[in-house]
């Protein structure tokens, strides 16, 4: 009963609302402290149940790969459900970088502002320039933060073309990219309130130095590292289901 796809939706709803509402209070009493690292921390308790309740399966390759200090992570974004997974499983205290909008939301939206995440206007380029002098601070403070360069969800299976931000970024700070590919995603909660469980990877790749690149060669290499895992994850997604087909009972 609870395996269907409606009735997992139903359980995330309700489940789900309980642990934001739950979760949001010490969320606001923690968030005058630390930088808002605690609310972080918060977010990933909530980030875990979220994806428990999805019934969805995670496994993260390449946490050791991860250095220290500020660095700037770059993630390709398949779904809506990229946010909690990579908040639940990535190993290190970070900072989001994301669109306005997002920071109108009610509790989630909220607990952003409380978590000192950075909000950018792409449309404006003038807000556009001050997002970007906000994730200088974030950096100049030692936290890392997260940027999807492909700006906005992708319609199909498939990795997007990057836009410039997070490469000027990393060019002006001249501090690390560390690309991280995700893949399974799309179609757990994109049919919401129907949830499909599903088998997510998560691949970190070895940091970038943009010293040895100008600006279209970070992006472009970045970019295809992206790319090539996100299709090396795809062949051994399909050749494990063949696997596990060839084991069912006739």
């Amino acid at each position: 009963m609870y395996n269907s796809p409606m009735s997992r939706g139903l359980l995330l709803i309700v489940f789900g609302s309980i642990a934001t509402l739950t979760l949001f209070i010490p969320a606001l009493l923690l968030s005058p402290f630390r930088g808002g690292n605690y609310v972080h921390a918060i977010g990933r308790i909530w980030a875990r149940i979220i994806v428990w309740l999805t019934g969805t399966e995670v496994t993260l390759h390449g946490s050791q790969r991860m250095p220290k200090g500020s660095y700037i992570i770059v993630s390709n974004h398949q779904s809506a459900f990229d946010i909690p997974v990579l908040q639940a499983y990535l190993p290190v205290q970070f900072k989001w970088v994301s669109k306005k909008e997002a920071f109108r939301y009610p509790f989630i939206g909220w607990a952003m502002h409380l978590a000192r995440y950075v909000a950018v206007e792409r449309s404006h380029l003038k807000e556009a320039y001050m997002g970007l002098k906000v994730m200088e601070k974030r950096l100049k403070d030692g936290y890392p933060i997260l940027i999807f360069p492909e700006g906005t969800r992708q319609k199909e299976e498939k990795v997007g073309p990057f836009k410039r931000g997070a490469f000027v970024l990393a060019k002006r700070t001249g501090l690390p990219l560390v690309p991280v590919t995700i893949r399974g995603t799309k179609g757990v909660i994109d049919s919401f309130p129907r949830v499909n469980p599903g088998r997510v990877r998560i691949v970190i790749g070895r940091p970038i130095d943009p010293s040895r690149f100008d600006e279209k060669g970070l992006r472009d290499t970045t970019y295809n590292i992206i790319k090539e895992e996100f299709e090396r994850s795809g062949v051994e997604d399909e050749e494990t289901g063949i696997r596990q087909a060839n084991k069912e009972p006739l």
